[in-house]
């Protein structure tokens, strides 16, 4: 099936970097869940969609996507614990979940890892709604 000249004028447009001000440019995850080498996600089109088997990962990379920011949902602000608590069969050390962020025309890096037992990073996220349901 081609792409819609709608479809295409997106992709144009995120290429260019404008038009969103506030963009995901890319997710990194290493040592949550299943993903215990170092994967990278390229947010390259402002419209995606995850496919895949059951205990693939898909939830754990939208999770981690929403970690990224501090995000005041109903008066309660969500930290990676709350994505990513410690179980009986999963007890989570030596992870880090990390993103590139455009605001504006500015860019950079933040993360939130668990090198012991606490989650650090949380208190230098960007602020931006994002709702995990």
């Amino acid at each position: 099936m081609p792409i819609s000249n709608q479809v295409r004028r997106l992709g144009s447009t995120w290429a260019t970097g404008t038009g969103w001000p506030k963009r995901l440019l890319w997710v990194q995850i290493q040592g949550i869940r299943g993903w215990s080498a170092l994967q990278r996600l390229e947010m390259r089109f402002p419209i995606m969609v995850l496919v895949g088997e059951n205990g693939v990962g898909k939830s754990t990379l939208l999770q981690a996507a929403a970690s990224v920011y501090k995000s005041n949902v109903a008066s309660k602000f969500r930290f990676a614990s709350d994505f990513f608590p410690d179980t009986t069969w999963d007890n989570i050390q030596k992870a880090e979940v990390a993103a590139e962020i455009q605001q504006g025309g500015d860019r950079f890096k933040v993360s939130v890892r668990k090198p012991t037992g606490r989650w650090r990073g949380n208190p230098d996220r960007p602020e931006r709604p994002v709702q995990y349901i």
